[in-house]
């Protein structure tokens, strides 16, 4: 391979830094950032008061000059980069053209490549090319390069093209590190999955027996789903009750202490018809922009989602990262192949139709900065902008009006394991590292990871601020989705009734048994919902042959009472004004629950058939409700 082309410049520079007086390495990167901004400002490409002005948001949020000034506009990233190496007399390597020597990169780690904006480029003589995007803290970074590579020289390049440099040099060991982030026993891509036979098989069986005593396996089974409806409905009574009673946390706004740096990653797949529309909702964000980067996660081969965010002109701190193909394509396995790229102390999540409220992120750094460090994640409430597209999106947003709103708010309450939402989470990043991230093959990842968080000893808290996003509006694209929620619930509980005593030690009596009632409970629920309702039709006296009269009057009396029970508390979820106009449909919400047993037992095939398949769900179908 032929040696770089150095200029005379940089041939002098690496004399200069061999004769150089020994200095400590953060007195070199200060004196080293003193000439760059000298530089920038002796050159006309700042002025003075925007360097003084970069150097406050420097100290207030703790983040590099460099950076400040980008992120306010008063300098580009190709003009900074240009200075940088005028600066240092260091060659500007455009990697696109002149590709690193992959063998190079046997030598270092990718995460600390990735963290320090750093990588091997060439060999030179007994000499390696390193390329960094900031020359300025070289002097500290190469205390730490191999010695045996010998003396380092230096060069730069933007941090994009490093970035995709490092991509494309570690493709194979950032693709496998992010579907095997957590140990195999932690992982549903171990778990047994049941034959078609075996299935089969069971099924069979239950008919035999069916037939041969139809009355009391009909009794059994009545019994059951009433017993089982009764838990849920008391258990979701429990949690609204305490919900209602707890105010939200809501920290103190002030200016004191140093803002989190915030990662926020945006899994797309096959989303062209919301792309600008997304852009849009995450520029209204208020946020310092030096502390916010926002990546948007693509399959390597979604092309059309590719096309449509190549047509945007995308700001400061919005870029596109790119996931190779691997063996499963999951939401969970794009978020941990784009972790090690983001450089954030938070890191958030939000999917394609997402509209979060503007001050949104003001409040997570606030409630961080104002809680204890066991709390490491927190959750906001989920509604919808199209409530009234029609019954279906109406009774949809009832039920996460309860759910986030009473459901959820309660668990955290009572110091129970909280099912995370898919959106709007955000986690401290060492917590998350330290669990292993997500996994890259359960369906429900967020669920799962709100059990391991609760498992390791952390609080989930739930936030005062809420995200829209768009309901789903047809019935085969909600059965779609919920199959897909329940094939995860089902993963999820499985994984951890491995070993059911150590998951009774970790979440204590109670959390063991709202573990129950949250996943199996809820599985069961979907399956059963059309025997409950029959029963309460046969009580209010529809003909039903075959079921016992004292069967139908003891079952009926029950379900009417928990009905009751219901009511009030979806009515307690829509308590508010904005979902008041949903109260038409509160009796309506059992029939709109049956689409929920159609999407187990669709769950329930795909459990056998295609258990780590993520079925997508279709965004950019409605437009937003007219505002009032």
């Amino acid at each position: 391979m032929n040696a770089p082309h150095l200029t005379p410049s940089t041939r002098n520079h690496v004399g200069s830094v061999a004769r150089r007086a020994r200095t400590s390495p953060s007195e070199a990167k200060t004196a080293h950032l003193e000439k760059l901004l000298t530089f920038l400002v002796e050159t006309g490409r700042i002025s003075k008061a925007e360097r003084l002005k970069a150097e406050h948001l420097a100290r207030v949020h703790k983040i590099s000059v460099p950076d400040a000034l980008v992120s306010e506009g008063w300098i580009g990233t190709e003009d900074l980069l240009s200075a940088r190496s005028a600066c240092f007399g260091a060659t500007h390597v455009r990697l696109g053209l002149t590709p690193p020597d992959k063998s190079l990169f046997e030598t270092v780690q990718v995460e600390w490549c990735l963290k320090h904006s750093i990588l091997p480029w060439r060999r030179l003589g007994g000499r390696v090319v390193w390329v960094t995007s900031a020359p300025e803290a070289f002097d500290q970074i190469k205390q730490t390069l191999p010695r045996s590579l010998g003396l380092p020289v230096l060069s730069v390049s933007s941090a994009e093209e490093i970035e995709q440099a490092i991509a494309i040099a570690y493709r194979n060991e950032l693709t496998e590190a992010a579907e095997a982030t957590l140990p195999a026993e932690q992982s549903c891509r171990t778990l047994f999955v049941p034959s078609a036979a075996l299935v089969l098989a069971a099924c069979a069986t239950l008919l035999l027996i069916m037939l041969l005593r139809p009355a009391l396996v009909m009794s059994t089974i009545v019994f059951c789903a009433v017993a089982l409806v009764a838990i849920n409905v008391l258990f979701k009574a429990v949690l609204s009750v305490t919900a209602l009673r707890k105010e939200p946390f809501r920290p103190e706004r002030t200016d004191a202490g140093v803002l989190s740096h915030i990662s926020i990653l945006v899994p797309l797949f096959h989303e062209p018809e919301v792309a600008a529309k997304l852009l849009g909702n995450l520029q209204h964000l208020k946020y310092p922009r030096g502390l916010l980067e926002i990546v948007f996660v693509v399959e390597q081969d979604d092309d059309i989602t590719k096309a449509a965010l190549s047509h945007l002109i995308l700001p400061q701190g919005f870029r596109i990262l790119e996931v190779p193909r691997g063996s499963v394509r999951t939401k969970p396995r794009a978020l941990n192949y784009a972790l090690p790229f983001c450089h954030g102390d938070v890191i958030g999540v939000y999917d394609a139709e997402d509209k979060p409220a503007p001050d949104q992120l003001l409040k997570v750094a606030e409630v961080f900065r104002q809680t204890a460090p066991d709390v490491a994640c927190l959750q906001g409430r989920l509604g919808f902008f199209n409530t009234r597209s029609g019954l279906l999106t109406r009774c949809f947003a009832a039920e996460y009006a309860g759910w986030f709103g009473l459901q959820l708010k309660g668990l955290a309450a009572l110091g129970l394991p909280v099912p995370l939402g898919g959106t709007t989470v955000f986690l401290r990043r060492d917590v998350l590292k330290r669990l292993g991230c997500w996994d890259a093959y359960n369906v429900t990842e967020d669920a799962d990871l709100g059990i391991r968080l609760h498992r390791a000893g952390y609080r989930t808290s739930l936030i005062d601020t809420e995200t829209e996003e768009e309901a789903t509006s047809t019935a085969w694209s909600w059965v779609r989705q919920r199959s897909r929620w329940i094939k995860g619930y089902i993963l999820t509980y499985a994984l951890h009734m491995r070993k059911p005593k150590a998951l009774w030690q970790d979440l204590g009596t109670a959390g063991f048994a709202s573990f129950q009632v949250m996943f199996l409970g809820s599985v069961l629920g979907a399956l059963t919902m059309p025997v409950l309702l029959l029963m309460l039709a046969a009580y209010l006296g529809a003909p039903v042959p075959g079921i016992p009269a004292s069967t139908i009057q003891i079952t009926g009396s029950l379900m009417l009472g928990l009905e009751i029970i219901n009511l009030t508390i979806w009515a307690a979820g829509i308590r508010h004004r904005k979902h008041r106009h949903l109260a038409w449909v509160l009796p309506l919400m059992h029939l709109y629950f049956l689409l929920a047993s159609i999407a187990a037992v669709k769950a329930l095939i795909e459990l056998i058939t295609r258990p780590y398949f993520w079925d997508k769900t279709g965004h950019g179908m409605s437009a937003e409700d007219a505002r009032d």
